[in-house]
């Protein structure tokens, strides 16, 4: 069993529940891990926040980078703001992986 005495106990505890993942075969850690995370969306709710999908320009040939801006459908006037980046190892996942916290936030 693996362990993670630097953890806090709860959320090491956490993480060994998580599946595993090899990098081995990126295409494939890729694939499993939109399908976990596809479940897990499905029966995801938006209501009471607001979601509009904006991009901002790359750098010189790069692609766009996608931009998802969550706020509370009730919202007037200023409001607090979380920039959360999504890395993801920069290997595998989707900015919507995250969706689920980004909704409770918002």
């Amino acid at each position: 069993m693996t362990t993670f005495p630097t953890l806090d106990p709860e959320l090491a505890a956490a993480v060994t529940m998580l599946p595993k993942v090899t990098f081995a075969d990126l295409p494939t850690a890729r694939a499993n891990y939109d399908s976990l995370i596809g479940t897990m969306l499905a029966d995801l709710s938006f209501d009471g926040v607001t979601l509009r999908e904006l991009s901002a320009p790359g750098i010189d040939d790069d692609p766009e980078v996608a931009i998802r801006f969550f706020t509370p459908a009730a919202a007037t006037g200023p409001i607090p703001v979380l920039l959360w980046i999504h890395g993801g190892g920069f290997a595998i996942g989707t900015a919507e992986s995250t969706d689920p916290f980004c909704v409770e936030v918002a």
